[in-house]
């Protein structure tokens, strides 16, 4: 007969695997493949915990980057401590703010930004001290030697803006019942041009805000327009990005930053780049902003303690040098910390807000942008989508150690390119649901693959236990060969061995010892405990009658020769870790004669120094060999079986153990009668 190798498809179905791996692989990589869309989708639309981890990440690779100090570009003029100090505490009269912005212009700024709102009228105006008195006191003041423009200060504060390039603030509201105008200031909207891909493209969903707190109409009418204070906290309360635009009532308006920069550009059209995403870009001019889909400017910081040039207000209107100003962006606002107009940005834990819109104007000047793309949504679904897909193939083709290194990589890969692309394109495309993809699709497919294997290796362990239990029965049935007469005597002492280490298991003094281990081996060890009669003489082994001395010295030899076959099977297996089944069932197979007064053989061992397994398996076969029939005696019933074991108690076995049988004993007879020879 010729013997040919089987093909490989046929070795394939044989082996259960496919393509190298197991076939319950390829499950794995296709359940990963739909774990891989899940994740991607569910991350790349930013729940809450991805949006914290996205402004961390944001947060360290600003972190990470060349910075350098502002540039000259905007100057703040501030009210600071000591301003208020020599001035005197907040709000000032308008009087000082007209002195204060005289002075300013005096140097013939590009743009003068002012970061506060004048939405209420002097109180310590002349006029407003003399009506106040006749209201209140019924007191009536002449002023009519005053010149008429000294009798209001708002009066003056609006000439003083009207002769300067100045910009004033104003604040929305998005909740009706805050306090605010529901009409426009005059002229501060911009003219809006949007510019779109194609006529389906639909316009773009500004902020929109429900009530506008503007100067009063006097300050408002003298500037060439205004320009919104709103800022834009995330989630964690920290300033990253600006809004660039607000719509109300059909108007859209811009931010004090963009309205400058529009000022300094002599315009106001403002150009609105939109797709499908949405915004894409703002653009005053020939200075294209790139933005987030909703119109927000990225602000790129400079870092902690890198400010931009400060004058004090004081200081200007005393009459200090101010060349610093000239034909440079000033922006008055203040650092007092009374004032409390404090922001949180990633580097610092306190600025003024002032700060920001400086920062804001002065990236639109250097045109030094970071930004959010409007693809970028999709840019990382379909970036967490491969990293996925890639899990999962390796989680189904390679090692977990590998995987997870592999998994390392590529999670830091996707890192360094994030970083690269914000360093060096300005563009801020997050790794977090990219990372957060590979993570979680590493660490369910891991489970799952666990458990795949978990069930594998317990489907082994069972056809081991049954290759372990048909081996035990074909070395007991060629014991029984050689041995005839002892019939179903292997099946009745497993039985009784069962019963006793059950029994035992439940008692304190033996609960360490019986372990739930010892208490599933033993009574599968059992049977083997008569193993080395298959070194016995056949004329000894089946003798019909009594043996002699040196016969029965012989006899008493098959502990040793089971010993030694069991002791050999375990060296001849090449394991380092003993086994336990072997280890116990050579102890079985040794001590099974012993007695508990250490007359028995063959090495004459006594009370604990035998083992716990040779004790049970000792009274469980003289048990047996008692109610037994065999050629040279009829079997003892089990009454009187009990009487001769309970003599033996103390003696020949183990009191405890004894008394377990004792405890057991209608169940010994039960088993004796259902398993009795035939």
């Amino acid at each position: 007969m010729v013997l040919r190798k089987p093909s490989r498809s046929v070795e394939g179905v044989q082996s259960g695997r496919l393509f190298g791996r197991p076939v319950a692989y390829k499950g794995v990589f296709f359940l990963g493949c739909f774990l891989a869309v899940i994740l991607a989708t569910l991350f790349a639309n930013r729940p809450w915990l991805i949006q914290e981890a996205d402004h961390l990440v944001y947060d360290t690779m600003l972190r990470t980057m060349q910075r350098e100090p502002p540039s000259s570009n905007v100057v703040i003029v501030d009210i600071d401590e000591k301003s208020l100090k020599s001035l005197g505490q907040w709000p000032w009269s308008r009087y000082l703010m007209t002195e204060l912005v005289t002075a300013v212009s005096m140097y013939h700024p590009a743009a003068l930004g002012v970061d506060m709102m004048l939405s209420e009228q002097d109180r310590t105006s002349l006029l407003r001290i003399r009506e106040d008195l006749q209201r209140e006191l019924n007191v009536s003041v002449p002023l009519e030697s005053v010149p008429p423009e000294y009798l209001d200060n708002d009066y003056l504060l609006a000439n003083a803006l009207r002769d300067s390039p100045a910009i004033l603030g104003v604040w929305f509201s998005f909740e009706a019942q805050e306090n605010g105008n529901s009409t426009p200031c005059a002229d501060s909207s911009a003219n809006v041009v949007y510019v779109r891909d194609s006529e389906t493209t639909p316009l773009p969903n500004l902020p929109p805000a429900t009530a506008m707190k503007c100067p009063i109409p006097q300050l408002a009418s003298a500037v060439h327009t205004t320009g919104f204070l709103n800022s834009l906290p995330d989630s964690d309360g920290r300033i990253r990005r600006i809004p660039l635009l607000i719509s109300m009532d059909d108007r859209t308006y811009p931010s004090l930053a963009l309205a400058t920069i529009m000022r300094v550009r002599d315009t106001r059209d403002v150009f609105v780049k939109v797709s499908e995403a949405g915004i894409e870009s703002v653009q005053v001019g020939d200075c294209r902003i790139p933005t987030d889909q909703s119109g927000n400017m990225l602000l790129r910081f400079s870092g902690p303690g890198l400010h931009f040039a400060h004058v004090s207000a004081s200081d200007a209107i005393g009459g200090a040098d101010l060349s610093i100003l000239k034909d440079r962006i000033v922006l008055i606002g203040t650092s007092a910390t009374a004032l409390k107009d404090v922001q949180y940005t990633p580097f610092e834990r306190a600025v003024s807000g002032v700060e920001l819109h400086a920062l804001a104007i002065d990236m639109m000047m250097r045109e030094e942008f970071l930004h959010s793309p409007s693809w970028e949504q999709g840019a990382q679904w379909i970036v967490a989508l491969i990293l996925g897909i890639l899990v999962a193939a390796g989680v189904a083709r390679l090692s977990l150690v590998w995987c997870a290194v592999w998994c390392i990589g590529t999670g830091c890969l996707s890192w360094v390119g994030s970083q690269w692309m914000l360093a060096n394109w300005g563009v801020f495309l997050s790794p977090v649901p990219a990372i957060s993809v590979l993570v979680g699709n590493f660490l369910l497919l891991t489970v799952l693959r666990f458990w795949h294997e978990e069930r594998r290796v317990m489907r082994s362990a069972k056809a081991l236990a049954v290759a372990q239990s048909y081996a035990i029965n074909s070395l007991t049935s060629l014991a029984e060969t050689r041995d005839p007469e002892t019939g179903r005597h292997i099946v009745r002492t497993q039985l009784y061995v069962q019963l006793l280490v059950r029994r035992l298991a439940q008692e304190n003094a033996y609960r360490n010892l019986l372990t739930p281990q010892v208490v599933e081996l033993m009574p599968r060890c059992a049977p083997l405990h008569d193993i080395g009669k298959v070194g016995v003489p056949d004329r000894i082994l089946q003798k019909p009658g009594k043996l002699s001395e040196d016969e029965y010295d012989q006899m008493k030899k098959h502990t040793l020769f089971g010993y030694e076959a069991l002791r050999k099977a375990q060296d001849s297996s090449h394991v380092r870790e003993e086994l336990p089944f072997l280890r116990m069932a050579c102890e079985i197979a040794l001590t099974h004669h012993e007695r508990w007064d250490g007359t028995g053989y063959p090495n004459g061992l006594h009370e604990d120094g035998i083992p716990i397994s040779g004790r049970i398996m000792a009274l469980a076969d003289v048990y047996d060999a008692l109610t037994s029939k065999r050629c040279y005696k009829e079997g003892f019933s089990h009454a009187r079986a009990v009487e001769i074991l309970t003599e033996g108690r103390g003696t020949h076995f183990d009191p405890h153990i004894v008394d377990a049988f004792l405890a057991e004993g209608r169940n010994f007879e039960q088993i004796a009668k259902e398993y009795a020879d035939t």
